[in-house]
């Protein structure tokens, strides 16, 4: 009985791989890149959320490509290491030492390029230092911290740009997208910032009626604002902010990028500190 078990299974088995071999043989192979190293390549990884890809070469040279493998920097560790592994979203990477005595913890900040064409913005248009915030009109947190900002411009008149992003949250705020559309139709007629802030002071009462109110208030042509609402063209300029913020892992506002890092600072001190050190990195 043992035996005729045994048989059994293996041809149970036999049949499966098989059925198995003749389901995968249509498959195509097809290389779509090929990456080449100066180095030998000790070990990859890539990030869960298939942002980012690492290879780790010999010679401690760290190589970072995004998601559609193409090259964002390579970086010299300063060590050998054997083998890589990278967190969720790759900003994260556990590097195993060449004599796997210890493992390097090390963070990446990763600098993004955010296209601010058409977006509002104060300060120079060539200033050194840019700030730029992804906001929602009807966030508490954004209302709080969008004179801190300001208050930063305003000491740095000719380092210092801000600009401003949108990103409705259109699930939970329902007048955010309609506020971010009435602000840029202030904005045609050269009244955006005047809107924001009236805007922003009104965070928890908005409603249409209360956007028509605040146009009023800051001296808007009617006619011309109402028509402006409708422009295709505002609401393309704010769902290309709203795409911008996901593909750079935006999740909340506010969200501020200084030159193209994220900046975790929220305080007028914090943000003094790392406008500071911007400018005293760009002099050397």
């Amino acid at each position: 009985m043992r035996s005729t078990a045994v048989v059994s299974v293996l041809v149970t088995l036999t049949v499966f791989i098989c059925w198995t071999c003749n389901a995968f043989a249509g498959i195509k192979v097809e290389v779509q890149n090929q990456l080449s190293f100066e180095n030998s390549v000790i070990d990859t990884a890539l990030s869960s959320n298939g942002r980012r890809f690492f290879v780790l070469s010999r010679g401690g040279k760290l190589s970072v490509y995004d998601g559609s493998g193409l090259i964002e920097d390579t970086v010299a560790l300063g060590k050998e290491y054997s083998s890589l592994v990278a967190s969720p979203n790759g900003n994260i990477l556990y590097l195993t030492r060449k004599d796997n005595a210890s493992v390097d913890i090390i963070k990446l900040t990763y600098i993004v390029h955010l296209d601010i064409s058409g977006s509002p913005f104060m300060g120079p248009v060539n200033a050194p230092v840019v700030i730029t915030e992804f906001s929602d009109f009807q966030c508490p947190y954004c209302s709080h911290l969008g004179p801190v900002v300001e208050q930063v411009a305003r000491k740095y008149p000719k380092d210092v740009k801000i600009v401003f992003k949108f990103m409705p949250l259109i699930f939970i705020h329902k007048f955010a997208m309609n506020s971010a559309i009435a602000s840029l139709a202030a904005g045609k007629q050269g009244k955006f910032w005047e809107y924001h802030d009236e805007v922003f002071k009104n965070y928890d009462k908005l409603s249409d009626q209360k956007l028509v109110e605040i146009a009023k208030q800051v001296g808007l042509n009617m006619d011309r604002f109402e028509k402006d609402m409708k422009d295709p063209a505002i609401r393309r300029l704010i769902n290309r902010d709203m795409q911008e913020a996901y593909r750079n892992n935006v999740r909340g506002t506010p969200t501020l990028f200084l030159n193209g890092r994220i900046l975790k600072a929220r305080s007028e001190a914090g943000l003094d500190k790392a406008v500071k050190n911007a400018l005293r990195q760009l002099k050397k």
